[in-house]
């Protein structure tokens, strides 16, 4: 069976006008044109399956450097914009966490700057080339900077965890062992036996006073 590829809806080359060099944009279409125009000829592909393959291989090592060149240039700020962002974020915690040393912050804040001015360097570079030319920094490495920045300042910015609250503390009643409780019945038996001694004496009392007034009578 004959391949289908996604490339046979296209009959010119006017998606890749803003990644192709001017003068090559004329060769570039008529050379697309003319494999499409090949491609889609039923008869003269039947003939022949690997003249048809060689067809593909022939539009892909055109078309597929240009398709990576508009995904450089779609993407690209979106990245960078992320980047920026963290490079933002991160300064600012320096600036307004209490709980990050010094020593930290300028870890932090030295990371940042010099990835600040690698990423505008190498933007401004980008800046300055056609569309159609080799990039200048690919949108990979700027997401490998990315990587490099929050590996590096993410831990140093990071907010301690703060200590667990203190369990309360539980009173254990503490079993007094056999001779402790022999001691306590033994004062109880003390404080009954206190508690008697005015009830004796009050009886003597009375008694001696009828005593008395059994004589004098």
């Amino acid at each position: 069976p004959i391949p289908c590829v996604p490339w046979q809806s296209q009959t010119s080359g006017h998606q890749y006008i803003s990644v192709v060099e001017p003068n090559k944009l004329d060769e570039l279409k008529e050379t697309i044109t003319r494999m499409m125009y090949k491609l889609e000829d039923e008869e003269e592909v039947s003939r022949d399956v690997a003249v048809y393959t060689k067809d593909i291989e022939i539009i892909k090592s055109t078309t597929i450097p240009l398709d990576k060149l508009l995904i450089e240039h779609k993407t690209r700020p979106e990245v960078v914009a992320v980047l920026t962002q963290k490079i933002n974020e991160y300064l600012t915690t320096t600036e307004k966490a209490e709980y990050i040393d010094d020593e930290k912050k300028k870890k932090v804040s030295d990371k940042c700057n010099t990835i600040q001015v690698w990423l505008k360097e190498k933007l401004t570079a980008q800046d300055n080339l056609p569309m159609w030319s080799s990039v200048a920094v690919a949108v990979t490495v700027i997401k490998h900077k990315l990587n490099e920045l929050n590996s590096y300042c993410k831990p140093l910015c990071k907010e301690p965890t703060p200590a667990p609250p203190q369990p309360a503390e539980e009173k254990v009643e503490v079993p007094l062992r056999e001779d402790q409780n022999n001691d306590a019945a033994s004062k109880n038996d003390v404080n009954m036996e206190t508690d008697d001694k005015p009830v004796n004496a009050s009886a003597k009392t009375n008694t001696s006073d009828m005593d008395t007034e059994a004589t004098s009578n």
